[in-house]
C-alpha cells in the first residue's frame, strides 16, 4: 500500500519525519481498530450473541470488514467470507454455517421485543446476516 510519497533528493531529517508520521498513523489506526471491535462485540452482546461462539467472532469480523469497505456488504459470500476463511483456515461454508448457528442461538435467547426494537421490525422474525451487519453499522455511526 502507498501511504505517502517523497521526492528525491531528500534530506535525512525529512525522511525520518516521514517515517515517524507513518508509524504514528499505523499506531493510531490500530487503536481505532481495537476500539471499533470492542464496540462491535458490545452491540452483538447486547442483542444476545454468545461471545464464546466462533460464529460471533466471524460475524464481528464481517462487520469490521464491511465497515472498512462498504462494498463488501453487497456479496458476503464472494468478498467477506473468503477473507475470513483464509484468515481462520476454514472453508466458506464453515464460516457461513458458524455465523448462522450463532444467529440462531441469539434469536432463541434474546427477548423478542428487544430484537424488534433493535432491528425496527414490525413483527417477530430472525434477522439475516446482512440485517445484523447493517443495523450494527448504523448504530456505530
Amino acid at each position: 500500500m502507498v501511504y505517502d510519497y517523497i521526492f528525491s533528493p531528500i534530506s535525512l531529517k525529512i525522511f525520518k519525519n516521514k517515517i515517524n508520521e507513518l508509524i504514528e498513523k499505523k499506531i493510531f489506526n490500530n487503536i481505532n481498530s481495537e476500539l471499533l471491535m470492542k464496540q462491535i462485540f458490545s452491540k452483538l452482546n447486547y442483542i444476545g450473541y454468545t461471545p464464546s461462539h466462533k460464529g460471533t467472532l466471524y460475524l464481528a469480523e464481517c462487520i469490521f470488514l464491511v465497515y472498512n469497505n462498504i462494498s463488501y456488504g453487497e456479496n458476503l459470500r464472494q468478498k467477506v467470507y473468503p477473507i475470513l476463511a483464509q484468515k481462520h483456515n476454514k472453508n466458506l461454508n464453515n464460516i457461513k454455517c458458524s455465523i448462522t448457528s450463532a444467529t440462531n442461538i441469539m434469536y432463541c435467547q434474546c427477548p423478542q421485543n428487544l430484537l424488534k426494537d433493535f432491528f425496527n421490525f414490525c413483527y417477530d422474525c430472525k434477522p439475516t446476516t446482512k440485517q445484523v451487519i447493517y443495523t450494527i453499522l448504523n448504530n456505530l455511526l
